[in-house]
């Protein structure tokens, strides 16, 4: 992957300072081949997580990550739940990534 921005990086930060307030335990994961930005994990759910940064686009201005992490889903590569993050405008937007694609993720946090 390319060299992450000083503000992804703030909120790769921001996102495992929330994780851990829900009763996570997150790890930030580095390198050029990773799948994740942040692996969590609290009792039996594991969440893998990609964070993105924008101004102004959602979920559908990636959707070759989408794509590269649903197939990741289908082949069952990853035995827990792999989520995608977007902070836009400082203002968190969840998403499942599912065999088919990413559904916005309502509701509280668990």
């Amino acid at each position: 992957m390319a060299e992450l921005s000083r503000a992804c990086r703030v909120s790769i930060h921001a996102a495992c300072a929330m994780l851990t307030s829900f009763g996570y335990t997150p790890e930030r994961i580095s390198g050029k081949t990773r799948w994740f930005d942040i692996i969590a994990w609290k009792q039996e759910k594991i969440l893998g997580i990609v964070v993105r940064t924008t101004r102004s686009e959602g979920i559908n201005h990636y959707p070759s990550l989408v794509q590269k992490l649903s197939e990741i889903v289908r082949r069952r590569l990853f035995p827990g739940e792999i989520q995608v993050w977007i902070s836009q405008s400082h203002e968190w937007h969840r998403y499942s990534v599912l065999p088919g694609g990413a559904i916005s993720i309502t509701g509280r946090f668990t």
